[in-house]
Formats: structure tokens, sequence, C-alpha cells
């Protein structure tokens, strides 16, 4: 092989022929570990070497900004000799002074650089905007909810101040169930509701939520993706300039794309376009993703090319052979889905399924243990966790994955009750959705714009300064009394400040907020503003008085931002970056500690070790339960088409795949014979898997017992294959 295709070394031949494919439609088909990453690393390096296309030219898309900068990485390391002129940063933001280079990034940051390209004026916002995570879009819902006179609950979760409450974020109903809606109408129905899946009660909240937003200059995520490919449809000028960015689109995890996505993706019509995906791994229904998108690929983009990356690099050979077993379960997924939903299915151009294989050893028996209840499964998984570590193995090779978060208390309690024993939860509140990092980015939303409403409304009482509710009513009124250029929260209180009608806490805000502005425009670095944000406002004090469990864990959380922030020098980058991260995508906390997660916060990792506990009808797979239709559920008939019968199945199935393919060199799964009070049955997925796989041991070890017949039994005969029969070459 010549040196200057060195790039193509060490791939398999599947691999290679994603690499070096010719400009059309391709369609890799990846299983679990089977090295996807390196086949569209290798590709880029294609394009740019081989073919010398200008990096200016290509787009990667990947699930979270974690995966793009490991793409990037990766791209650099081949690269070797002019690094910095190939592969920048996801930043969310057009830059021209940088040079031309191959962007890698999520499908949102894509969508922000469309609109601050000039996408936000076809929606009559300034590029300037600021984007709206989850905490602000919950806000906005309950002041429109309010606003309407529609009952929305008690106060916000996050507002309670202990940790549970943040973690679990007990939001009403009526909230919850209004967002989930208007996050779906945005994913699904670009964006705009109509009679076919919204009441006129629906209507109203939307269009008032719509007004709030633009009011505010201020995009939620999901219009980040939904609005951009609307605005490239509405502005050819644009349209062009993006184009020219996305001739050549590789686009990672495809089966997780929404029908947003799919248009965005439409819009753009690149004439080379290379998408990774198993529908096997598409577990976000609830964001209104589907495996069809797979099949609707085809469709669309006839003809395409498929490729197959089969072999397994990750597992051992009984692992695989479990993943194997659950796709062969699968009967036809998205067949099952579309004829349940009533769609015609037959003449759809489904893709071939997936032979998985391995060139690695066996490996051990896949372990499973019944025990009598929750709190003694939880014991026995953390006494092994414990014997690993005494046997030497790093705690981060460990994780408990669980398909809820209730199922994480037991094990959590479990894991507290052992001294030295390092663990984290994730799962819950990422870094970035902190309280006390929420707050202290606020305060520095604020001090770049007026139009924030969202962050003034946070930091208005935070630290307590005496504005409570009469004065938030009073800054509503005064509102409305101004022109609408200037209807924002800040100006309403500079004009009642201006009037003595406002308590000494409102001077005392607005004196702070003007000191962090004039830091701002005097270039003080990003560091800085922040120390500034925390001392001008006594927050650690703050914390001192409000958590004292837990105020010192807190102030190391905001040690770690101001961190962060020393790695920018752009304010609104770096607001960018922290609403754009992922789940994932925040600071590593579980680097030296075992991992507790759900299956889905850990898509994307991989461990030596996996315990999968609450293996039980009705937790894994999950009881399905539609919404009731009443006076406090303003949606239901728009979410009770969701995952109904045989689409609920296959999707549990596919976490469940999802959770095992986890696993390198050991998987555990155990179950309890009852749970919250009642008696449970063993999941239908370990019968899926087999008795010839699946080992049952007497509880904590690996010590096989005779498994009863009704418990786990074969289902048919190519589950009863040996072990010399596993996946292999």
């Amino acid at each position: 092989m010549a040196e200057s295709q060195r790039y193509l070394q060490n791939l398999n031949s599947s691999q290679r022929q994603v690499a070096t494919r010719p400009d059309g439609h391709l369609l890799v088909l990846a299983g679990p570990g089977a090295g996807k990453t390196r086949a569209l690393t290798a590709r880029i390096g294609h394009l740019l070497i081989a073919r010398q296309i200008p990096a200016r030219e290509i787009t990667a898309i990947t699930f979270s900004r974690r995966a793009g900068a490991e793409l990037r990485e990766r791209v650099a390391t081949m690269l070797a000799s002019g690094v910095g002129k190939a592969v920048h940063s996801g930043a969310p933001a057009e830059d021209t002074a940088r040079p031309p280079a191959v962007w890698a990034g999520t499908f949102h940051a894509f969508g922000a650089r469309i609109l601050r390209a000039g996408g936000a004026r076809t929606f009559g916002r300034t590029r300037d905007f600021s984007i709206y995570d989850d905490d602000d879009t919950e806000r906005t819902v309950r002041r429109v909810l309010n606003a309407l006179g529609v009952r929305s609950g008690s106060a916000r979760a996050s507002d309670t101040g202990t940790e549970a409450n943040e973690t679990s974020r007990t939001r009403s109903d009526v909230v919850a169930n209004t967002i989930r809606a208007i996050s779906l109408l945005k994913r699904t129905a670009g964006g705009l509701p109509n009679k076919a899946t919204a009441s006129d009660e629906m209507d109203a909240i939307f269009a008032a939520y719509e007004q709030e937003l633009a009011q505010a200059n201020a995009f939620d995520f999901d219009d980040l993706v939904s609005l951009s490919a609307l605005a490239l449809g509405a502005d050819d000028e644009l349209l062009g300039r993006v184009r020219a960015r996305t001739r050549h689109l590789l686009i990672d995890e495809f089966q997780d794309t929404d029908p947003a996505q799919e248009r965005l993706i439409a819009q753009l019509n690149a004439p080379d376009l290379c998408v990774v995906a198993d529908p096997e791994q598409s577990i976000y229904a609830f964001r209104g993703t589907s495996p069809l998108v797979v099949e609707r690929f085809l469709d669309t983009w006839h003809p395409a090319t498929i490729i197959r990356l089969e072999q397994n690099y990750r597992s051992t050979r009984r692992i695989v052979a479990v993943a194997q077993r659950l796709r062969d379960a699968s009967p036809a997924s998205a067949i099952a889905e579309a004829q349940s939903s009533g769609r015609d299915a037959s003449s759809r151009n489904q893709p071939p399924r997936l032979r998985l294989w391995t060139e690695n050893a066996v490996g051990d028996q896949i372990r499973f243990w019944t025990t009598n209840h929750p709190d003694r499964e939880a014991s026995l998984i953390v006494a092994d966790i414990e014997k690993r570590l005494r046997d030497g193995c790093p705690p981060e090779e460990i994780a408990v994955l669980t398909r809820t978060h209730a199922q994480m208390r037991p094990i959590e309690a479990a894991l507290l009750k052992v001294a030295d024993l390092p663990f984290v939860i994730v799962g819950g509140v990422a870094f970035f959705g902190r309280e006390e990092v929420r707050d202290i980015m606020a305060y520095l939303r604020v001090a770049r714009t007026d139009d924030d409403a969202a962050a003034f409304w946070r930091i208005i009482n935070t630290p307590r300064r005496g504005l409570g509710p009469a004065m938030v009513i009073a800054i509503g009124r005064e509102m409305l009394a101004l022109d609408p250029s200037t209807r924002n929260p800040l100006c309403a209180l500079r004009r009642l400040t201006a009037d003595g009608r406002a308590p000494e806490g409102g001077y005392d805000l607005l004196a702070l907020i003007d000191e962090l502005r004039a830091q701002f425009a005097s270039g003080s670095t990003l560091p800085n503003l922040v120390r500034s944000a925390m001392e001008l406002t006594k927050y650690r004090d703050h914390l001192s008085r409000t958590h004292p469990d837990d105020a010192r864990e807190r102030g190391r959380r905001l040690d770690t931002l101001t961190e962060l922030a020393s790695r920018h020098s752009d304010l609104r980058l770096f607001l960018d970056e922290v609403v754009l991260s992922t789940q994932v995508d925040g600071p590593r906390e579980d680097i030296g500690s075992v991992r507790l997660s759900t299956v889905h916060a850990a898509k994307g990792a991989e461990f030596d070790h996996v315990y999968m506990p609450g293996c039980e009808h009705g937790v894994f797979p999950l009881k399905y339960q539609p919404p009731q239709a009443g006076s406090d559920d303003l949606v239901s008939a728009f979410m009770a088409s969701e995952n109904p019968g045989p689409a609920h199945l296959a999707e549990e199935r596919r976490v469940f795949y999802v959770g095992t393919t986890r696993a390198r060199n050991t998987l555990t799964l155990s179950a309890c014979t009852f749970r919250q009070n009642r008696r449970a049955a063993p999941s239908r997925f370990l019968t899926e898997i087999g008795s010839d796989l699946l080992v049952r041991c007497d509880p904590g070890t690996s010590n096989p017992v005779t498994i009863p017949s009704s418990t786990v039994q074969r289902t048919s005969a190519r589950n009863s294959r040996p072990v010399s029969d596993l996946p292999q070459a």
C-alpha cells in the first residue's frame, strides 16, 4: 500500500469500501463495536488526501459533541501534519477568521450555525439570538400557562433546593406534557401545530410560547433544527452557501434522526451523502425517532449503495451471540411498527439484516441471577463489584445499567454503604444542567444582552434580594407599557427603578449587571467574568445557606466551570457550547468511578463488565402506559399514538440490546421475584437469549444451577446451538 494511503491500513475489507466508495448515496449498516468511527475517519481522510477535496466542503454530523471531538481528533492524528488547517472544533457559530475546515458536530450545533449565518432573520431574530435550554423552556412554558389561566401545578422542582428533586425534576403533568408536545410538534410536524395533532388550547399555548421566544430574540433547542431547515427553504442565497459546505456529508447514528433532521438533510441535498446506522439501536421513540428512517433513506435517496459492518471488535463471542439472538427475535421491528401505525410496510425498501460475528475469545458465561427483592439484588451486584475491584479492575470499567431512574435508588444505597468505593450516577442532571452552573451562566447571559428574558427571570431573586412575586408581577405589567423593541424584563426593571417604584434589591441587581457588562465591554477574560459573577453575588455564601450539605461539592463544580471558561475567548461561543452540550458532553465525572447509569445515558460507551438489573416483565421491557385523557392532559390525543403495541415492545428490545452490547468481557443479568410488593415475571428477553447462552447462577456467584424450563427456555432451533457455533469468522 502506498505511503499516501496509509490511512487505509488496519481496515477490514468492508471498512475499506466505506472509505473509498465514490460519491453518491451510501448507507453503512454498522453493528455495535464494528469500527464505524474508524471507517468514517478513513473516508474523510480519503476525501482530503486521495481526492484532494477541499476541507470546507466536508461536514460530519455526530450524535454528541464528544463524538464529534473524537472524530476530529482521529482525523487530526491521521493527517499528522497541517492539522490546524484541516479540522477545528464544532463550535456552532460562523467564524470567517478561521481557515476553511472540516466541520464535525451535532445536528443542533449545525442548525445554530445556519441560523447565525443569516437564517435567524427569516423568523424576525438577529444573529445574536439566545438559545433556550430545557430549563429556560420550562420556565417560559410555565409563564405562558399561567398567563393563559391554565393550572400549571406546583413550584418547579429545581426551586425546592434538594438534589433529589433537582434530579427527578418532578414537573406537574400539565407543564411536562406541554413541553413534550411542543417538542414533538417541532421535531415531527415542522414546528407548526395542526388539527390532526393538537387541540385549540394547544394551538393557543403554542402561539403564546412562540411569541415569548420571538420577543426574547431566542430559539429553543428544537428550533435549531426545524427552523434552520425552513430558513434554507426561504433563503436561496443562504442555501447556496450552506450547500457549498456540505457537498460531502457524513452522518453518524442515522437511526436516531427525527423528521425535522430528515427535512434538513433533504434541504442540503448533498451529492455525496454517507449515513451510518443500525436500526436495532434506534431507542429514542419518545423524541419522535423511528427505525423506519433507514428504510425511508433507501426510498428517498434511491439508488443507494449498502455496505455492512458486521465484525465486532468489542465483545466476546458469547456477548455477540446474545446480541445476535436479540436481533433475530426482533420480528422485522420496522414492519411491525408500520403495521401498528396503519401504514403499508410491504412496499418499503427494507435494509438487509446484519449477522454479527467476531474473532474475539469465547469469553465468560452470561450470568443470570434471581433474588426476592431489589435491595437483595443491589447488594449482590455491589458485592460482586467489590470483588472485581479487589482483583484489580479499574472502577471506570464497571457499569450498572438500568432501564429507569427508579431502579438506581437501591443500587445507589448499596454503593453508599461501601467505604472507598467510588461511583458516579450518569443520566440524572448533567453538569451544565446543575442549578449552580445554570445560575452563574444566567448572569453571563444577562451581561451579554437585554433580550434574554429567561436568564433574567432566573437570576431576579437568586441569591435572594427581596424581589419576590409582587415584583415579578410589577415588572410584567411594566413590560406591557414598553415599546415592542425594548419589551423585556430588564428594561422594565430599569424604568421601575428610575421612577423609584422598585425595592432596594432592584437597584442592587441593576448595579451588579452593569458591573458585569462594564467588565465584558472592557475585554475581561471569561474566567474573570465567571469569578466576578460569583463574587458580586456572594454566590458561595448563598450555597452555604441554601445547600449546607453539599455546598462544597457545588462549589467545586463552579471551579470546573471557571476552568472550562478559560478555554474560550468568545462569550457567545461559550454560551452556545454550554446549551448545545448533551448529557455526555460535560466534564467527565466518571473517570476512576463505577458508573451507575440508564441504558439511554450509556449509549456510545463501553465497559469491561456490565450489570443489568431488573430483567423482569414491566421493567425490562417497561410496561407501556398510554396517556390518559383528562383535564390535566392537554395533549393526550397528540401523544396517544406514540409506541403502541408491537412497536413499544420492539423499542424495548432495542433498548435491552443496546445495554447488552455495552459489555466487552462480562455481562451479568438479574431479576427479582418481587418488585414494588408485586410478584414479578422474568423478562421475555431472557427467553429470547436462550438457556444455552444464559447460565443461571447462585445469586452473587458464577456457580451454575439448574434452570427451570418455566423461567428460561429455548424458543427455536436456533437457540439450541452449542457454544462452538457462536458467531465467529
